[in-house]
């Protein structure tokens, strides 16, 4: 037998730990677990050396994956795992539409091109209907995501669409899930019964700081009103009716030292029933108007998380939750997966959010009329067929099966695809430690 590769050690207020990132087992270990750790280690483990406890506790190490068999190559099963997650997930179809690339808001950071100023047509409606009638009798599950610009300025078109997938998916058996980014600012009650009713289960909101913080950034077009309480006060609507709400966080070097005030603004309107994540803003983002000065690296961006984390924790939100425990991937995300597209307004069909502004990444139209080119099935191929298993930097590094690989669309304009897990995964877990009243750690090792 041998040790795992994705085995982290670290030592927190005198006690002994280890989390293998390729189980995401996280354990406290004891004078046993040494002693295994130290006869693999002199390639001296043979089971005459160990005792029956011995035995059964060395069971349990391999199981958590902290051992392995010497004929156990990890990365091979991950690049497998890899290639299942972007090409098997056939039970599932996972759109994001965006009915109108219109917004009424002017943020600096928007990688939107302005010059988009239409809603979805009849024709475009029509054929997402043909197309989604023909795919989901195929399926388990259709996830939608409500995307823009800023979708709630098209409800009319998202609760067409929504009635009908609503249909088709009772028609056939298919479970359907949905849920919408926004910037909260149209949200009334009306909003909300239309939410519930069309099943928007979860809603994402952008708050970025402090009322003068957030004021500044998430403004409305040629207006100079103040949106904060507005939102505020919409979001608090989202919570009363039981909705999930993701409060989102742009930051960047200009107002993530005002992160804290805008926590406890929250938690002084009782929201701590929200999940609330940093989104880190990135070159990726193709501004024009944002400066590249204020963009925070990876590590710095890690850094922040944490301390986000743990004042949720201080403030009571959602302790589950906070400080958000690693998980593992099969693959990057939804850009490289078979079923998973991104459809603009005009119906042209993108694999990532990022692109949607872009029409040298268009992989295709729902339109009938506008058949695919070899630009498209390249675009296409440019996330389906990139792998991170060529990449020396990916194949030595702990976090692989974290991340395999980050965002690919980051990664196309900068090079830089590494996550906040490379940074802060130790420091995290001992955050974990710290504040968890439901430990992961198993009490017996």
């Amino acid at each position: 037998m041998k040790l795992s590769n994705y085995n982290m050690f670290f030592e927190h207020k005198g006690k002994n730990f280890v989390f293998n990132t390729f189980n995401c087992s996280f354990e406290e270990y004891n004078s046993t677990f040494s002693k295994i750790l130290d006869l693999i280690g002199k390639g001296q483990l043979m089971k005459n050396s160990l005792n029956i406890e011995e035995i059964k506790f060395l069971k349990k190490m391999k199981q958590d994956g902290f051992v392995i068999d010497d004929n156990f190559d990890e990365i091979e099963f991950l690049k497998l795992k890899y290639e299942k997650g972007k090409f098997s997930n056939s039970n599932n179809l996972k759109l994001t539409i965006a009915p109108t690339m219109i917004c009424n808001f002017s943020c600096p950071y928007c990688y939107e091109k302005p010059d988009q100023q239409s809603f979805m047509s009849k024709e475009v409606i029509a054929a997402i209907k043909d197309m989604v009638s023909v795919s989901v009798n195929q399926k388990k599950n259709l996830h939608v995501t409500w995307y823009g610009g800023e979708p709630l300025l098209a409800t009319d078109i998202i609760w067409d669409l929504s009635e009908y997938f609503i249909d088709v998916c009772t028609k056939n058996n298919v479970h359907y899930h949905a849920n919408i980014v926004t910037n909260g600012y149209l949200i009334d009650d009306e909003v909300i019964d239309n939410f519930i009713k069309y099943k928007i289960s979860g809603v994402q909101i952008t708050i970025d700081g402090p009322p003068d913080i957030h004021n500044e950034r998430r403004k409305l077009k040629n207006n100079s009103v103040p949106t904060f309480d507005t939102i505020i006060n919409n979001a608090k609507k989202v919570l009363n009716a039981n909705i999930r709400l993701n409060i989102r966080v742009n930051v960047d070097k200009s107002n993530v030292s005002r992160v804290n005030d805008l926590l406890d603004i929250l938690s002084k309107n009782q929201m701590q029933d929200s999940s609330v994540s940093l989104g880190h803003v990135k070159d990726a983002a193709k501004s024009f108007e944002f400066s590249n000065a204020l963009y925070l690296t990876t590590e710095e961006f890690a850094k922040e998380v944490l301390r986000a984390d743990v004042k949720l924790l201080e403030l009571g939100f959602n302790p589950k939750n906070y400080p958000l425990y690693p998980h593992l991937r099969s693959h990057s995300c939804g850009a490289d997966s078979t079923n998973f597209k991104v459809i603009a307004p005009d119906g042209k069909m993108y694999k990532c959010w990022h692109d949607i502004s872009d029409d040298f990444m268009c992989i295709g139209n729902v339109l009938k009329s506008k058949p695919e080119t070899s630009t498209n099935i390249m675009n296409h191929l440019k996330y389906m067929m990139a792998s991170v298993f060529d990449k020396e930097k990916c194949l030595n590094c702990k976090v692989l099966p974290l991340c395999m690989g980050g965002c690919a669309a980051l990664s196309s304009v900068s090079g830089e695809r590494c996550v906040r897990w490379r940074y802060n995964l130790i420091d995290t877990l001992k955050a974990k430690l710290d504040y968890s009243q439901n430990s992961v750690v198993s009490s017996n090792i």
